[in-house]
């Protein structure tokens, strides 16, 4: 026992005693009143003195003393008691004791009560024995393992440098056992003393629960390709877009950005090139099929998992929908008993990834358009440019002047960066999000929201984009055996942007070709042309606003016919998507000289459009499951039922009365605009799924469905979609068991299916003949209507079909600490729906289309993992690694070409192959030229400007005397041959991930190995000046062709080289063909969690605060104004990278 007090104890010598008794009783009466009424007093004086304390990582004991010391209270404890209390932090100003004790003690198995001046300490639950052991693993001893009494909070220690622990325990007690990548385990006590614990890894990665079709299976029960992420890879980096989140995550799940656009969605593939006739992914969430817009419009912070089905045996359960793979993302639900707050609040900087270095010296720029003129005009006379070199001299010279051959023209002179002018240097974003939930015996529910707001990159009157997300998710048990549950949704966004841009590809285009000598601005304050289409345009010319509203309600119940045997689900989920558009143009005034006004060649107008989509799914299934010894069988049939119907209607007219109010009422044009759009589709099938394993060691699994889709005609309407898989799990077989310890997961795998596949982009009625419409020329002062013949329909139209075939080995060393998978897979897609043979001109219509195209896809796919715990500086610092890469080619096996020519698919081509020339420099004089083979087919111009020196030279690969391209054909190609392939191969992804002492850190890397990217002629983005002489002037056009720099990137500076296809520079060919290969960091974030003992202050239970960087930098070989992600088109929206700091609460 331990009793300390600051008081200083003397005795009371005074007392004596009395005669009588009748006093004696008396002064007994006074004294235990007096007591009594002391007692309390002292007790309330206890607990009403105050102390200060600031203490950290201090025992328990030296937090009593000093409390001892400022309030003179004596302690009185056992001091076994407070051996195996944790260290505690204490900071307090002014508080009383019983508040200081309350903080000090919470968590310990210690309680304490006030008794006059002393404060007695007790165990909270009755310790009765001692318990002592060690912990160990495969490898050895275990430090750090947290040894704690199952259900009695306070009552825990760690096992120290050699292992050991001591605990005093209940008796009957049960002592749980716990460490990062291990499994928890459970000892009773009862009459042991010394307990000795081997920890067995987690296996977390064959244990993990894997959502599949109308199902969950463990990872270590598959026999398919299957591959999945946790809410982890999605919960700690800021992403706005679950698309481009999904970049990289998974071998073979191809994410593909489209534009920097605040409501793009990227493209979605899942295992290389699908079919001629396009299709994707089915995308399900929380088992209602979506489109890609749908899921890129959700909140990321709902998701609880993305799985994805790669092979057909694995998507077979979806059937005509799935031929190309499946994405099955899963919300999350209620966990904990507890009610679970969580809140994340964003801000985020973006700013565009790579942007063209542009040449303004006025001088050179007025050089080169003359060079580039030649031989056709000359657009400066020595006059201009000797300005221009003035120009340098003193830039206060005006860089707008009157022409002085026109003196109602200006001249401009300007050093105008029109990126700069357009484009913002930084832009911000919000996102704030919440979320509550909460699981007990009966129910649980999920409820969260979302705010999202981000500004677009233009400077003058940026592009906005607003979101809001709520999801209210729930289930209720009403009996043992029956359970409804609800998932309901609702989206609302709205994307705010200037007319300009919303015009297609035209405003990209311009602000990549505006020379700099244009101003945006002329002397008087006014417009310039270019100022006005570029900058007046997007901030007076008109807004286009589009709204949606997406509500999705999803009702389900469950029977337990027979509990944990024979289960019965049925839901049905309705989605309504309404969307409204309006978008308005005006004219705006310019100058092209001193008082001479001008206006934009077209009317004002408005137009306003609506879309609505309304989406029906119904469900029905039944699944039996038993264990029989060894023997694991499982059942499940059902039904599936969806209907997809879209209207819409769009309306203009232009002269508006007023731009004030831009609106088609006040418009006054004579000859308004109409239109509409609908379409609708459903698909209606029975499918099943037969399991069965032995021992976990042997696995078999079958897929069936049978599906019909309105796509096609009654008579060929259905197809049976079949598949089958099997695994041998190596590691259970008993021979196998002296490796076990290093080997802890070896497994086969192998599937075949067949899937029908309906998805042929938006040709939704394929078997009905279209039929052309119009008006006619004006005959009798009118303009009869017409309707043309229809086309042709091929009598035989059917399901195009897709076959996988996939072999796969799993495998786990050192208790799963380290996992990997290798896949190879063959997928034949036959019967695609192309154009059939050739038929005579004289026809009079285009070629139907018919079943008659096979595709070859093949390819492979690599994911390796590594999780470890290690203990640095007492405490334990995580770590993990995933790796995933992967590859495909795809060939034409069938295709009607009978010649082969090259403008066509043909029989053994493979998919994105480049044909081009060999470059062999430059030619260096007109001797070289003359001995050289004729290449007049692949010049620009040849009977206006001959070839010169510092021109292309180009192989003659055929020997024949001429650069061309021969018949164009697979016989005849001329002096082309194969130089390159456009797709993407050997794509990648690394995801580093480590956590110690509250610092989180993680690094996610992403590429793509091998790609060719040849720019197209008119691309003024890369060719500048070369495409056209009033191009831009880039610093990269600089770099040519002279006599004095034989050996410069570019030929000599001549116009128009590279605005034709297939001439000169825009004739695809290797010296200009770019590696488009490139490792992208895609993020990087460093968080902090602040210590419990801080949160417990605040009253939250966890905070962290985080930096985050997304998109930061890049390696590649690609030209530098090139972003790698959106190569292939320069008249997309810019890319961004993204800084974000960001805290996440939990109460």
């Amino acid at each position: 026992m331990n009793f300390f007090s600051p008081i200083i104890i003397r005795d009371d010598r005074r007392s004596r005693p009395y005669a009588y008794v009748f006093k004696i009783l008396l002064i007994m009466k006074l004294i235990c009143m007096l007591v009594v009424l002391f007692t309390l007093g002292a007790q309330a004086s206890g607990y009403a003195q105050n102390v200060n304390i600031s203490m950290k990582n201090a025992k328990i004991e030296h937090v009593l003393k000093e409390i001892s010391k400022q309030t003179k209270l004596r302690f009185f404890y056992d001091e076994k008691l407070l051996e195996q209390t944790d260290l505690v932090d204490v900071s307090v100003s002014k508080s009383d004791v019983r508040t200081v004790l309350n903080r000090a003690l919470k968590g310990q198995n210690l309680a304490f009560e006030i008794m006059g001046g002393t404060i007695v300490i007790t165990e909270r639950n009755k310790t009765d024995i001692e318990i002592s052991g060690t912990v160990r693993d495969s490898i050895g001893v275990m430090r750090g393992v947290t040894v704690s009494v199952l259900g009695v909070s306070g009552l825990s220690t760690k096992t120290d440098a050699d292992g050991r622990f001591s605990l005093r325990v209940p008796e009957n007690g049960i002592l749980l056992f716990r460490f990062l990548g291990y499994k928890d385990q459970e000892v009773q006590v009862a009459n042991q003393k010394v307990i000795n614990i081997r920890m067995e890894s987690a296996e977390s990665h064959l244990d993990e629960v894997i959502v599949v079709g109308y199902g969950t299976q463990k990872r270590v029960n598959l026999s398919g390709a299957v591959d999945q992420i946790s809410e982890k890879f999605l919960d700690s980096r800021p992403i706005t877009n679950v698309g481009t989140g999904l970049q990289g995550a998974m071998a073979n799940l191809n994410i593909t950005p489209t534009s920097g656009r605040a409501n793009s969605s990227p493209g979605i593939n899942v295992r290389g090139y699908t079919s001629l006739s396009g299709g994707g992914p089915l995308i399900v969430i929380d088992g209602v099929p979506a489109t890609n817009d749908e899921l890129n419009r959700m909140n990321p912070i709902d998701i609880s998992s993305v799985t994805v089905l790669k092979d057909a045996a694995s998507a077979a359960i979806y059937g005509s929908r799935a031929a190309f793979g499946v994405v099955l993302v899963t919300t999350k639900t209620g966990t904990t008993k507890e009610i679970k707050v969580a809140a994340n609040s964003i801000f985020a900087a973006k700013a565009i990834t790579r942007t063209v270095d542009i040449e303004d010296n006025p001088y050179e720029v007025m050089k080169y358009r003359n060079i580039m003129g030649a031989p056709w005009y000359n657009l400066y006379d020595e006059r201009m440019l000797e300005y221009g070199k003035a120009l340098n001299d003193d830039p206060s010279l005006p860089r707008v002047i009157v022409d002085p051959k026109n003196p109602n023209a200006y001249i401009y002179l300007g050093s105008t960066d029109w990126f700069k002018e357009v484009y913002k240097d930084i832009q911000p974003s919000y996102t704030n999000n919440i979320n509550i939930s909460q699981k007990n015996e009966k129910s649980s529910f999920y409820l969260s929201g979302e705010y999202y707001r981000q500004n677009g990159m233009l400077r003058i009157s940026p592009d906005t984009y607003d979101r809001y997300n709520f999801r209210a998710k729930g289930d209720y048990k009403l009996t043992d055996w029956f359970t409804l549950s609800n998932n309901t949704t609702y989206t609302a966004d709205k994307y705010d942007q200037p007319s300009a841009i919303d015009q297609g590809y035209l405003y990209w285009h311009n602000v990549n070709r505006q020379p700099s000598l244009n101003t945006v601005s002329n002397p008087d304050g006014t417009y310039t042309e270019a100022g006005v289409s570029m900058i007046g345009a997007v901030a007076d010319g008109g807004r286009s606003v589009r709204r949606v509203n997406d509500f999705q309600s999803s009702f389900g119940a469950k029977i337990d016919l027979l509990k944990n045997v024979w289960t019965l689900n049925g839901d049905a989920t309705f989605r309504r998507v309404s969307g409204k558009s309006h978008y308005f143009v005006v004219p705006l005034e310019f100058s092209t000289g001193p008082g001479v006004i001008k206006r934009q060649a077209f009317n004002s107008s408005a137009s306003n459009g609506s879309d609505e989509t309304r989406y029906n799914v119904y469900n029905v299934y039944s699944q039996y499951q038993q264990t029989l010894k060894d023997h694991y069988f499982s059942l499940m049939v059902g039904f599936n039922q969806e209907e997809r119907i879209y209207e819409s209607f769009s309306a203009s007219r232009d002269q508006l009365i007023a731009n004030s109010l831009p609106t088609i009422g006040l418009a006054t044009g004579e000859t308004p605009s109409v239109g509409a759009s609908d379409y609708a589709w459903s698909v209606r099938g029975a499918f099943a799924r037969i399991n069965y394993s032995y021992k976990e060691r042997y696995i078999f699994e079958s897929n069936l469905r049978y599906d019909g889709s309105s796509r096609f005609p009654k008579k060929d309407r259905f197809a049976f979609n079949p598949s089958v898989s099997g695994a041998w799990v190596i590691s259970k077989e008993n021979f196998f068991a002296p490796l076990s310890a290093s080997v802890s997961n070896l497994k086969l795998r192998g599937s075949y299916g067949s899937l029908a596949n309906q998805d042929l982009r938006d040709n939704y009625y394929p078997y009905i003949a279209n039929m052309g419409k119009g008006t006619s020329i004006v005959l009798d002062g009118k303009r009869p209507a017409y309707v043309t013949s229809p086309g042709l329909v091929s009598p035989t139209l059917t399901w195009e079909t897709v076959t996988q075939s996939n072999f796969g080995v799993d495998i786990g060393l050192f208790g799963n600490q380290f996992f990997g998978s290798f896949d190879l897979y063959q997928r034949m897609t036959k019967d695609m729906l192309t154009a059939g043979r050739t038929l005579p001109i004289v026809l009079g219509t285009g070629v139907p289309l018919e079943n008659a195209a096979d595709l070859k896809t093949k390819g492979w796919e690599l994911t390796l993992g590594f999780n470890k715990e290690f203990m640095v500086g007492s405490k334990p610092l995580s770590f993990a690694t995933r790796f995933n890469l992967a590859d495909s080619r795809a060939y034409i096996e069938k295709f009607s070409n009978p010649k082969n020519n090259l403008n066509d698919y043909y029989v053994g081509q493979e998919i994105g192959e480049m044909w081009g020339l060999t470059t062999l420099g430059f030619f260096q004089s007109a001797a070289e030229i003359e001995a050289h083979a004729d290449q007049n087919d692949v010049t620009s111009y040849p009977g206006t400007r001959g070839l010169e020196p510092g021109d292309l030279k180009f192989a003659d690969i055929n020997g024949d005397g001429k650069i061309n391209n021969g018949d164009w054909t697979l016989a005849n190609h001329g002096d082309y041959k194969v130089i390159g392939n456009s797709r993407q191969r050997y794509n990648y992804g690394l995801d580093l991930t480590s956590a110690w002492n509250g610092i989180d850190l993680r690094i996610f890397l992403q590429g793509v190995g091998k790609r060719n990217y040849y720019p197209p002629g008119g691309d003024h983005y890369f060719w500048g000046i070369y495409a056209q002489p009033w191009a831009s002037l880039t610093k990269f056009n600089l770099d040519h062709w002279t006599p004095d720099n034989p050996n410069g990137y570019l030929p000599r500076p001549k116009s128009y080289v590279a605005e034709q296809s297939g001439i000169e520079l825009a004739a695809t060919q290797t010296k200009y063909l770019q590696n488009a290969g490139y490792l992208r960091v895609k993020n990087i974030t460093v968080g902090y969690t602040f210590p419990k003992s801080l949160t417990d202050r605040w009253g939250v239970d966890r905070v962290r605060l985080f930096a985050s960087g997304e998109n930061l930098f890049e390696f590649t070989k690609l030209m530098d104004y090139l972003d790698p992600e959106i190569v292939g088109d320069r008249t997309a929206y810019p890319f961004q990278r993204t800084y974000s700091l960001g805290l996440n609460f939990n109460f």
